[in-house]
């Protein structure tokens, strides 16, 4: 078996671009999916562009950040900053149809746009905060993939249930299971590989070795599979702006370079890789 082990938010800040190259340099890492809201995007594009060895993803990000666009007209007469929306408060303005589609397009399209425009090759694209698994989001991402060539969509996580997470992730990773049954996969084309994708549960630092290998080994044998990681090494202006997610962001960046997970892999057969040595 083939894992891609993922960075997420690769350019959201300078800590957590540290934390990215440090796990692609000095650990398991192989492919990075890109904010390109981040503050830290100039450098983070930089360095993949000299480092043809680390994959690129679009980390499509439509909450809290800045966007390209205007962030009104996304949600015309129901949003008045210029910032985008939490979380919560995007779903609800998508579940009550508030959102202007053809702007969220629009929006979609400056992300890629700007990250291609850095001369940068996309090999997948996933969502910041699983964004791009909203109802009225996905399709674009759909489309997206086939304008773009992309063959990698993140639409089929599965983790081996643990009490660690606590009960209000693991009502939440029930949900998001049944709707990625229910709505995600009948939606999404044959020809879209669905690579299983495990780090939801335990994602943001609490996942140890133990817990990495046991997930791998719930999947079976699949040709493939992506471990989702939140490597940094945030500093204290970054803690005070992102704290809240009570991420523990150095721990992610200690397991990809684990040696002891490095060993389990290897003992299991399975082969670090990127997405594009998928194809």
């Amino acid at each position: 078996m083939r894992l891609v082990v993922n960075a997420d938010d690769f350019g959201l800040c300078n800590g957590i671009n540290e934390g990215v190259i440090r796990a692609f340099e000095q650990g398991l890492v192989r492919s990075a999916s890109l904010m390109a809201l981040g503050s830290a995007f100039p450098e983070a594009a930089r360095y993949l562009k000299e480092h043809p060895g680390l994959d690129a993803g679009l980390h499509l990000t439509l909450t809290d950040e800045k966007p390209l666009t205007d962030a009104r007209a996304l949600f015309p007469g129901a949003w008045d900053s210029d910032r985008l929306p939490g979380m919560a408060k995007l779903f609800a303005l998508l579940a009550s149809s508030r959102a202007d589609i053809a702007a969220l397009e629009r929006e979609i399209a400056a992300q890629m746009d700007k990250i291609r425009s850095a001369g940068i090759s996309i090999s997948h694209v996933d969502g910041h905060q699983h964004v791009h698994l909203f109802l009225r989001v996905f399709p674009l991402c759909l489309s997206l993939c086939r304008a773009h060539g992309i063959s990698y969509l993140r639409t089929r996580i599965t983790d081996r249930p643990n009490l660690r997470a606590g009960a209000g992730r693991l009502l939440q990773y029930a949900g998001l299971r049944l709707f990625l049954r229910a709505a995600v996969a009948p939606r999404t084309p044959p020809d879209l590989p669905a690579l299983p994708c495990t780090g939801f549960l335990l994602s943001g630092g609490k996942m140890t070795v133990r817990d990495a290998l046991d997930n791998l080994d719930a999947l079976g044998t699949p040709p493939a599979a992506e471990l989702i990681l939140h490597p940094g090494l945030p500093g204290p202006a970054e803690e005070r702006e992102y704290g809240h997610w009570n991420y523990a962001w150095e721990n992610d960046l200690a397991l990809a370079c684990s040696q002891e997970l490095a060993r389990g892999l290897g003992e299991r057969g399975i082969r670090p890789s990127g997405f594009r040595d998928l194809a």
